[in-house]
């Protein structure tokens, strides 16, 4: 279906800004579109930088394994969460969130782990360099988690928690790797 929506001059606008224009008044975007329409070369990155601003960002693969992102919320609304958002819920609060995970999951002992991180309970790295860190990379969190993980898991369930909370942030970068942290709203202990 052709784009019927007349278009702003987006040339002094970033590639995010651009992304986001897309999803807001056209719909969902891909990687072809964002590039040969709006000079975008890395979507993913663009799009992981406004989840990072708090925008709830939907994506799915086609069944040629193109990811589609939708605009699900802006930072500070409360999107409700769609079918193909991956179990995506409503989460406002600490208590919210503990109660959306199921018992024994993985995202219940990632959580755990970053509250713990949160509260200066936890300790990264070994002799000299150890650290209290208040968020973890996710292979840190591997690590750290209590169960026998890979990265990848931790990496998945991490994006999951972010598509379903803005609770579940990028907090910085620790040897080169994006640390992850609880929002400032969860540090009370769970």
């Amino acid at each position: 279906m052709p784009d019927t929506v007349p278009r702003p001059d987006l040339s002094d606008a970033s590639q995010k800004d651009r992304a986001l224009w897309h999803m807001k008044e056209v719909g969902e975007l891909d990687r072809k579109v964002a590039l040969d329409e709006y000079g975008i070369g890395r979507l993913a990155a663009r799009i992981r930088d406004l989840r990072d601003q708090g925008y709830r960002i939907d994506s799915h693969q086609d069944e040629d394994g193109i990811a589609h992102y939708s605009l699900v919320a802006e930072p500070g609304e409360t999107g409700g969460s769609t079918p193909s958002s991956g179990g995506a819920t409503d989460v406002q609060t600490a208590e919210d969130l503990w109660r959306a995970l199921p018992e024994d999951s993985l995202a219940r002992d990632y959580v755990a782990l970053l509250a713990r991180c949160a509260q200066g309970d936890q300790r990264v790295g070994i002799l000299e360099d150890t650290v209290r860190p208040e968020g973890v990379s996710d292979w840190e969190a591997a690590a750290l988690v209590g169960r026998d993980v890979t990265v990848e898991a931790i990496t998945d369930c991490r994006e999951k928690l972010c598509r379903a909370s803005p609770l579940v942030k990028k907090n910085g970068h620790r040897k080169g790797s994006a640390t992850y942290a609880l929002h400032e709203s969860l540090t009370d202990p769970l």
